[in-house]
Formats: C-alpha cells, sequence, structure tokens
C-alpha cells in the first residue's frame, strides 16, 4: 500500500511516498520514510490526531505538525484585548458629546 508522509515545518511542507505492506503502523511508516519527528511534534493521518501505534490503510497521509507556539486560549484573549481596545478609541464622547473617532 502506498503511504505518504508529510512534515510541515517553517521551512514549507516535505513529503515522500513510501511503499509498506497491510496492517502498517505509523511507525513503519516514520522509518521508511527518514523522517523523524520531533519529540513535541504531533502526528496525524488526514489532519486528525493520532499516535505511532495506530493501523495505516492504503493511501493515508501521514503529518508530522509542529508544535502549537502559543496555546489556542491565549491567542484569541490577546486578539481580543487587542480589538476591544480599537473599538473603545472610536466610542470615546458617545454619550452627551460630540463624536470623537480617536482619542
Amino acid at each position: 500500500m502506498q503511504i505518504v508522509v508529510a512534515q510541515v515545518s517553517k521551512q514549507g511542507v516535505r513529503h515522500q511516498t513510501v511503499e509498506l505492506p497491510e496492517g502498517s503502523l505509523v511507525s513503519d511508516a516514520l522509518r521508511v520514510s527518514g523522517m523523524h519527528p520531533a519529540k513535541e511534534a504531533m502526528l496525524a493521518i488526514h489532519n486528525v490526531r493520532t499516535t505511532e501505534d495506530a493501523v495505516l490503510v492504503d493511501g493515508d497521509r501521514v503529518e508530522i505538525l509542529p508544535a502549537l507556539s502559543v496555546d489556542p486560549m491565549t491567542a484569541r484573549r490577546l486578539r481580543e484585548a487587542k480589538n476591544q481596545n480599537a473599538r473603545r478609541d472610536l466610542t470615546l464622547g458617545r454619550n452627551g458629546g460630540k463624536h470623537r473617532l480617536i482619542k
């Protein structure tokens, strides 16, 4: 069976197609491809997180994804705080005074 192993990094995406016997595991595909994920990297099959002991079927794409650089909830809070400050600048002076667009 043919399996595509793809590694995503800052430099881009590197991929390689490998031929494996039926019933092979993700770890087998990684070993044959020569791509070794970092300890903190995540593994996925067709963008669904998995482990090295998952069984592959013909046509699967094993992805080696880099670890998250920031927690998604923290990123959302930072974006929201930035957006709140921008909205507040536009609404100063709404109640009773002249509308101001900036401070």
